[in-house]
């Protein structure tokens, strides 16, 4: 993304952001340096998420100064960050999903979210080739999907999650017919969660210090490695977000 060249340009950007998302979120510590957003419509069994760092592009500092914040990430996360503010009724959006491209838009309208500070939304279907869905489906399609960097740091806020439990679990069907390719989804509707995570420094960041074999810092936990075989889950039988 191309960094914003002044700050009227910014100002004009973030005042169209919180516009329609109507987000006010408070940061944490200011050693943190990315938000990853991360939400599932139960509906379509569809899991879709973005991470956006510090470093992504866009002049936060500039940013931070027009929202009159104390840091760059509470700009980042003011800007980026899709869960509702603590306190207030959850924000649902509706998107679209189509040749691998989410589009996300204002619940009921199609004004679309502004995410010009912020990096693209990825995802897919987390249903299995029996039609199940679990915990691990999760882990595994996000294992697949996400080539970025600090996987560690992001994958271990999947595995805490509560992705793919109780309600969300969908038995495997014998009858369960997959799809040859993945399917459209028009007028979808999700709801997010909003991680702030120190990942360029903290645990499976690209300073951290470095450990070899089974110490490795970051990743699933052991019980989910477990059910993989020991190791990190690995690639969908078929295309990377389709269902197989």
């Amino acid at each position: 993304m191309q960094r914003l060249k002044n700050r009227a340009v910014v100002a004009l950007t973030v005042i169209g952001l919180f516009a329609f998302s109507g987000l006010a979120l408070a940061a944490t510590e200011e050693e943190d340096d990315t938000v990853f957003n991360y939400g599932y419509d139960e509906d379509s069994q569809f899991f879709m998420w973005n991470v956006t760092s510090l470093d992504f592009g866009p002049d936060y500092e500039a940013l931070a100064e027009v929202l009159g914040v104390d840091s760059d990430f509470e700009a980042l996360l003011a800007a980026c960050g899709l869960e509702a503010p603590e306190g207030e009724d959850e924000i649902v959006y509706s998107y679209s999903y189509e040749d691998g491209v989410i589009a996300l838009f204002e619940l009921g309208t199609d004004t679309p979210i502004d995410m010009t500070n912020c990096e693209s939304l990825t995802g897919g279907y987390v249903t299995g080739p029996a039609g199940q869905v679990n915990h691990g489906m999760f882990l595994k399609l996000f294992n697949s999907m996400y080539d970025g960097p600090n996987r560690g740091c992001l994958v271990r806020h999947v595995a805490k999650s509560g992705l793919g439990k109780g309600t969300q679990q969908a038995q495997a069907d014998p009858e369960f017919e997959a799809p040859e390719s993945p399917e459209p989804i028009e007028d979808g509707e999700v709801t997010f969660t909003t991680v702030s995570a120190d990942c360029q420094r903290g645990p499976g960041g690209d300073d951290a210090e470095e450990t070899e074999g089974e110490d490795e810092r970051g990743g699933p936990p052991q019980h989910v490695l477990d059910k993989w075989g020991g190791d990190k889950p690995g690639k969908p039988a078929n295309t990377p977000g389709g269902r197989p």
